[in-house]
């Protein structure tokens, strides 16, 4: 085991740059000194914004830290600019409607007997709980808060997503009402 853990030591500083290992130790370690001011700077300022946000927030347009503080706050960050102006309510404005479609998706997925259908809608569900999730969890790297950060191909994912999911549960409910009015 101990010489698992050397190779693998070994191999994960041989095969990572430096600025990927700064990621990592900035993740493991935020408040570190020497990462506050550098690899941490993102993740300390966004901690600030969600202690300034407080339960109302300080109102729309009137976040601190996106100016300057938390460097592309409309992406990566977006979420705790928005807790800062909007305070819990607004955080929980983003959060509660992709929670339902999580929610409905999964419901689906449980109702429908065909298992590919069902893999494929509790993977789309898999995917947008990750993104609401996992963003504080791993090592910044672009995680963004889908439908809500801006950014193109991410938003694109999400909606050929969604529409792959529209399409399975518009079958599946087709095929129930045909059920029903056989049964009639």
């Amino acid at each position: 085991l101990a010489v698992a853990v050397i190779i693998l030591g070994f191999l994960i500083t041989a095969v990572l740059q430096g600025y990927q290992l700064q990621r990592i130790d900035s993740w493991l370690k935020p408040l570190k000194i020497e990462n506050i001011y550098d690899s941490s700077w993102q993740l300390v300022n966004s901690l600030i914004a969600f202690t300034d946000g407080g339960i109302f927030g300080l109102g729309l347009g009137n976040s601190i830290q996106k100016y300057d503080y938390i460097p592309e706050a409309h992406n990566d960050f977006i979420g705790a600019i928005i807790y800062e102006e909007l305070g819990i309510f607004g955080l929980a404005l983003m959060i509660i409607p992709t929670a339902i479609i999580i929610f409905r998706l999964l419901k689906y997925a449980d109702q429908i007997q065909n298992n590919k259908s069902r893999v494929i809608l509790i993977g789309i569900a898999s995917y947008f709980m990750l993104h609401l999730f996992v963003s504080g969890l791993i090592p910044m790297t672009g995680v963004r808060l889908l439908l809500v950060s801006s950014g193109g191909s991410s938003t694109i994912a999400a909606l050929i997503a969604i529409g792959i999911a529209q399409a399975i549960i518009s079958k599946f409910n087709k095929e129930q009402l045909e059920k029903t009015d056989t049964q009639l």
